[in-house]
């Protein structure tokens, strides 16, 4: 249960007038750090079987009251200056209402209330902020209820956890991550007006050492030297409220990619990738962590993930996991990841690829050759062929050659020859990229048996 834990303890001593008994008495006070409050409905203790009783006991209370801005355990809200006490019998008050008040400079304070023995009092106790509050319209910052019994000649203690009737929630940040020295808003409730002290704030344990209350429903917070990593916890006058949400403490973020080929000399901020192919960018970004009881990363959900930007999306297509596929024509471009405000190192990636291929000569009419020895003068049995490869680098290994009818005509480095006794028709001739065999030229040659042998008449 969320509350001011053991924040309060009564003990009830009942006895004959005039006889000594043993005094229980706690203090206001614990040890142990709170987790986030909840409003808690005054529930009483149950009500203990009724007991015969005679003469006067007492009550006596003792408060340990919060301490300065700074402390480490808070069992009341920060603010609390009077403890105010109603005991009552069927409803009834059996006293008046007696008041605890804080005095300057004190630590402790405690009183002794004499109260008929009875059964089944019910004492309700209630925190102010006003030292002297007025009862009938002063506003309770925390406050509990509880039955007992006043046995005779016993001490019968009885243990109130007041329940802070503000508690503070928090909501949401401006942003979910951000290095040490920059400032987020963390927005929510109860976060305190003028009368109350600015709230603290601790960033998975570490506190800020700059908080300011923009409101009560917003803080403006600088992120402190340590920070790790984790949940973010206000204070607002002694009561803690934990964040739902993981805030990241973000150092650095970059990004690489490897060469693909052997042939990607480039740079190391700079990548070449053929036409139509990909390659995957990493990204390192590095969140500062720290252990306690066990604790890992996972305990705080899944990191927030950057998103990719290319300057150029002609030069090709950049996926949200980072993997840039290149257009199909020679293009720069400039990659980054973001996470939040931040921006990594930029990447000049660039498609590179074989653009065309290009033939000096598109058709060619060539004899077929005699079935031996060489052709008569007149008669063109060879060509040659000159192939052009259009493309960015590295891509200049040439082309291939080739023939659809080695029948009629072969090709060797562009030198294209009929077959002996070759069949009239047409072949094609084809030059293709050896980078990129998707990129070719063709020539169509024409095979005839007749040469071009002119004749005069005188």
């Amino acid at each position: 249960m969320g509350v001011l834990s053991r924040a309060l303890t009564l003990a009830l001593t009942a006895g004959l007038v005039g006889c000594t008994v043993p005094v229980t008495q706690r203090v206001v006070g614990a040890s142990a750090p709170l987790a986030a409050p909840e409003v808690v409905p005054q529930t009483p203790i149950s009500t203990p079987a009724p007991v015969e009783t005679q003469g006067y006991g007492r009550l006596n209370l003792s408060v340990r009251w919060p301490e300065p801005s700074g402390y480490n355990v808070a069992l009341l809200p920060t603010t609390t200056n009077a403890i105010a006490i109603w005991i009552k019998k069927d409803g009834l008050p059996v006293i008046a209402p007696t008041v605890v008040s804080r005095q300057p400079n004190a630590t402790t304070a405690s009183t002794s209330i004499r109260v008929e023995a009875a059964s089944n009092l019910s004492v309700d106790i209630k925190a102010y902020r006003e030292a002297t509050p007025d009862l009938a319209t002063a506003v309770p910052i925390a406050q509990n209820s509880g039955v007992v019994n006043v046995v005779k000649s016993k001490a019968t203690p009885l243990s109130l956890s007041l329940n802070p009737l503000t508690v503070p929630t928090v909501t949401a940040f401006d942003r979910n991550l951000g290095r040490v020295g920059e400032t987020i808003t963390v927005t929510g409730t109860g976060f305190g007006s003028d009368q109350v002290p600015i709230p603290t704030v601790s960033f998975n344990g570490t506190p800020a050492t700059s908080v300011t209350r923009n409101s009560e429903t917003s803080l403006t917070v600088g992120v402190p030297s340590g920070a790790t990593s984790g949940y973010v916890v206000v204070t607002a006058d002694g009561v803690k409220s934990t964040s739902a949400a993981t805030f990241w403490v973000f150092s650095s973020l970059t990004i690489s990619a490897p060469a693909k080929e052997s042939w990607d000399t480039s740079p190391s901020a700079c990548r070449m990738v053929r036409y139509g192919q990909s390659i995957a960018f990493n990204e390192q970004h590095y969140l500062a962590w720290k252990a306690q009881d066990d604790e890992t990363s996972g305990r705080f959900g899944t990191p927030p993930l950057p998103t990719w930007a290319t300057s150029n999306p002609a030069a090709g297509g950049l996926d949200e996991a980072g993997q840039y596929t290149a257009a199909t024509a020679f293009a720069t471009s400039s990659i980054t990841a973001h996470l939040g405000p931040f921006t990594s190192n930029a990447f000049e990636v660039r498609a590179v690829g074989v653009d065309s291929v290009t033939l000096d000569q598109s058709e060619l009419s060539l004899n077929a050759r005699p079935s031996a020895g060489e052709p008569d003068l007149g008669y063109v049995t060879l060509a040659t062929l000159t192939a052009t490869v259009h493309t960015s680098a590295p891509f200049d290994h040439g082309v291939t050659w080739s023939s659809s009818d080695t029948n009629r005509a072969t090709v060797s480095n562009g030198v294209v020859q009929t077959a002996r006794l070759a069949p009239e028709g047409t072949v094609t001739i084809t030059a293709t990229s050896v980078d990129d065999p998707a990129k070719k030229a063709t020539a169509s040659v024409t095979v005839t048996n007749y040469g071009g042998l002119v004749l005069g008449i005188q």
